[in-house]
C-alpha cells in the first residue's frame, strides 16, 4: 500500500497567524503537510543521523489511508522511512 516518495529535505515555515507549517522536499516539488507533523519534522531536523540519511538519498515518505472511527471518513497519515 502507498507509493514511496524520496525525501530530499524538510523545513518548518514561519507562523503567520495560522501556526507553523511543515514542508517536505521531494522530487521536483514541496509538499505542505498538516500541522500535526511539525514536531516530527523538527525531530528529523535535529537528528544528525536522519540528516545524513536524507543527504545520502536513503530517506522516503509515503501517504497511508485510514478510516476514522469518530468521523467515519477516510483520513491520511504520513510515514517516514530510511532505506
Amino acid at each position: 500500500e502507498g507509493v514511496d516518495y524520496p525525501l530530499y529535505g524538510c523545513f518548518i515555515s514561519k507562523d503567520h497567524g495560522y501556526g507553523e507549517g511543515a514542508v517536505l522536499i521531494s522530487d521536483g516539488y514541496n509538499v505542505n503537510i498538516p500541522e500535526r507533523y511539525v514536531d516530527t519534522v523538527k525531530d528529523i531536523m535535529s537528528d544528525p543521523e536522519a540528516i545524513s540519511e536524507i543527504n545520502s538519498g536513503k530517506a522516503w515518505f509515503r501517504f497511508r489511508t485510514f478510516t476514522s472511527e469518530k468521523y467515519h471518513r477516510t483520513g491520511y497519515r504520513i510515514e517516514f522511512d530510511i532505506k
